[in-house]
Parts: C-alpha cells; structure tokens; sequence
C-alpha cells in the first residue's frame, strides 16, 4: 500500500505556518507542488509514478557560517528529505520538490569520466590506507561531486563498496577488483593499484581520441561530398548543353559526374543505398571476416584484436596478483563481456574445465598474435615469473594499441582525403574546366 499523503500535507502545512522556519513568515512557495495549472497535470502523473516511491527535493539551509546552501535529496516526503540532512530544522529556509532530478532519474546514468573514477578512488583508497571505514568514507566522499548527487541516497543504502560502484556504473575492472578486495580485506591496496593504472589507460584512450576523431571526420566529409554534390551537378550542366547557341566540351569526366547525378537523383537509387546499408548493419558479423581482409580494412581488424588482448591482460593481471584462481578470473571477466569478447571466454572456461591450458586457450583468431605468443608456456611458470611477465606484457600492448590506432587514423585520413580529392578533382575536370572553353555561336545551327 502506498503511503497517504495527509503526512506530506501536514509536513508542508508546518512549513507555511513557519514552525520549521526560521526568519521568514512564510518560505517561497512551492508552484510546483501548488499545482499550477500550467504542472497540474505534470505534477498529478509524477506523482502517481509506481516506480518513484522516493522523490527528490531540494532544501535549502542556513549552514554554520550563515550563508544558505542548497542541498539535493532523495526522501519519501518532505520531513524525511530534512531528517537526512542532520540539519535542526529552525535552519531550514524550504523544501521543493526537484521534478528535474526525478526525470533525470528515469534515464539510465552514463559511465563517469575515468579521470573522474581515478581521482575519486585516489582520495579513496588514501582515506581508507589511513583507518576509515571504506563504506563510509565512499558515501561521504560522493557528496562532494555534484553530479552524483541523485544517486548519493540509493548509494548510501548499499553497505559494500563493490555495489556502490556498480550503482555508478563505475568501469568494470574496478567493480572485480573492488570484489576481491572486500573479500580479502585489502580493498584499499586493490584499489590504489588500479588508479595508477587506470590514468595511464586513460592518457592513452585520449591520445586516441584525438588522433582518432579527425580522420573520422575527414571521411565522413569525403563521403558526405561524394553522396552531396554531384546530383547538384546534373541541372547546371543540362541546362547549358540544352542551349544549342551554346558550345560545352564535355568530356569523361563530365559523363562519370553527370552518371553519378543522375543515379543519386533516382528515387530508387536512395531506397536501395539504404537497404544496402541496412542490409550490412544486419548482417555485419558475417560479413566482416571477408571483409576485414581488405588492405584498408585489415589494420581496424588489428586494431580490434590489439584492444581487446589489452582488456584482457590489463583485467586479467592485477586479479591475478590478488591471488585469485584462473577459472574464476574468467568467470568474473565473463559477468561483464559483451558479444565477441563474451563468447572468447566462454571458449576459454570450457577448454579450462576439459583440463586444457591457459595457454592453448589463446589459440584463437579473436586474440592477437602478441597475446598469444607471451602467452606461451604460461602454466608452468611460476607466480613471481608470471607477474614479471604480466607486467612486461602491458607496456608492450599498451605501445601496440598505439601504434595500431595511428595506423587507423592514417587509414581514415587516406580514405578521406582520397574521396575528397577525387570528387574535387571530377568537379574540376568534369564542369570548371569545361566552362572556361564554352563559346558561343550567333544564330544557332
């Protein structure tokens, strides 16, 4: 049964006789929660919500120093949104209802910046390396990013760490790792050895933004200008050469433009680009092994290969430094892979349950060579060896992963520019040149 609203009136009944309030006869009314004709609707629907059994309000207070701050949160009712502040309630200036959190929290929350992961887990894993208790110091540590704030509450609920990161949808690394740690008792020490790690991940997914995004772009102008330009081509060139006073040397690449026009002028021509396209959408997975073999297609291919092997062993090594088993490892990498990386691990758990090496499991076309060649002889090592290889492996993939998307983003430039220039170079020979020799004859023929 859902709770009555004669409290919340009551609540907000106190407020406008000033019991709560202090310095002001009456707060700054809540039009909102009045029912403006303009919200009344609105405001009847969000109430009735059957999933939002909290609501959020935003109160505002006088703090220590006198000045008024402004607080977020997520209660049943408008006393229960003051209780949580810990505030006396002769402080508190007014209670309104914050409809812009409660939409917001309808939408599913986006994965936070790494940098914004890596700096909280900073301050965190200090805290706690000094004695506090992680739980706390998390819940405590999340007020002072605003951003979370329409979270803090349901976080504060949750009493491991491990959930309250998940509730953030904090990368999934940190979640097994921070599952170790609360298991082990050394979450602090798991944890403060990722953030080094996870900058330097972050540093190089940068770099590979910046150097990734251009070349996107410049391919997209070049396909952008091949689609665009040349159905704007046919009606200036027709109706020059319909004029018969008029002589306009065409010439090959006058007719390859006017083809290309004409074609994309088709209404046809645009439904079967786009079943095409759909076409290749649906069936991308099985198109792709013939298509990755192309020259220009072949180094994304790579480059798929290469940042998955570096997922894997950046995920995969500091689990295993913990202490934790192989086949667990890859049950945990398991609960957070997605489609080809999923079914990888799948392959791999089975051929570990049949009694088959770490080793030999690499040896599939998904994984990239460097990942299974360092993989090689692997069981036998001992742990030392194998941490000393782990550690030597990354850098290496981390410098691979690198120059693999410079070689993408070389790719996506040359295809980019190569449309560019061409249609720019069809353009000039096809309809500039050809318009600087036009002549006219007097009386037609």
């Amino acid at each position: 049964m859902p709770r009555a609203l004669p409290s919340a009136l009551s609540v907000r009944s106190e407020l406008r006789k000033g019991s709560w309030v202090a310095g002001a006869k009456r707060p700054r009314p809540n039009y909102l929660g009045q029912g403006m004709p303009t919200f009344r609707m609105f405001n009847s629907v969000m109430g009735q919500l059957p999933v939002q059994r909290q609501r959020y309000f935003t109160v505002r207070y006088a703090g220590q120093n006198g000045r008024i701050e402004r607080r977020d949160v997520k209660a049943a009712t408008e006393a229960d949104a003051v209780a949580q502040l810990n505030v006396n309630r002769t402080s508190v200036r007014s209670v309104t209802r914050n409809y812009y959190q409660e939409l917001n929290a309808l939408l599913p929350d986006a994965a936070p910046p790494l940098s914004t992961q890596a700096r909280i887990l900073a301050v965190f894993t200090a805290q706690v390396e000094a004695g506090s208790n992680p739980s706390a110091t998390f819940d405590q540590l999340l007020q002072s990013y605003p951003e979370f704030a329409h979270r803090a509450t349901d976080v504060a609920k949750t009493p491991r760490v491990s959930e309250k990161l998940a509730a953030l949808n904090f990368d999934p690394q940190l979640l097994l790792l921070a599952e170790v740690g609360e298991e082990t008792g050394l979450i602090a020490q798991a944890l403060g050895d990722a953030t080094e790690k996870m900058i330097a991940r972050q540093q190089l997914l940068s770099e590979l933004k910046w150097q990734l995004a251009p070349s996107a772009g410049l391919t997209f102008v070049g396909v952008a200008t091949l689609l665009a330009l040349p159905p704007f081509m046919v009606d200036p060139i027709d109706e020059i050469v319909s004029v018969k006073e008029i002589r306009f040397a065409s010439n090959f690449a006058t007719d390859i433009l006017m083809a290309i026009g004409r074609i994309y002028s088709m209404p046809s021509a645009w439904i079967l680009t786009a079943a095409l396209l759909a076409g290749a959408v649906v069936l991308r997975r099985q198109l792709w092994p013939y298509l990755n073999r192309l020259p220009m297609l072949s180094s994304i291919e790579a480059f798929f290969q290469i940042s998955a092997a570096y997922r894997f062993i950046t995920a995969f090594a500091p689990l295993f430094e913990r202490g934790v088993g192989q086949s667990r490892i890859l049950a945990l990498l398991k609960r957070y892979a997605r489609k080809k990386e999923l079914t990888a691990y799948s392959q791999m758990e089975d051929h570990l349950a049949v009694g088959g090496s770490l080793a030999t499991a690499f040896e599939s076309d998904y994984w990239h060579p460097i990942l299974r060649d360092s993989m090689r002889g692997f069981d036998p090592m001992t742990k030392e060896s194998k941490l000393i290889l782990l550690s030597r492996v990354q850098p290496l993939m981390a410098h691979t992963v690198k120059s693999q998307g410079n070689l993408v983003a070389s790719t996506l430039s040359a295809l980019g520019t190569s449309l560019s220039v061409g249609i720019t170079l069809l353009v000039f020979f096809g309809m500039t040149l050809p318009m600087t020799t036009v002549t006219v004859g007097i009386g037609g023929g």
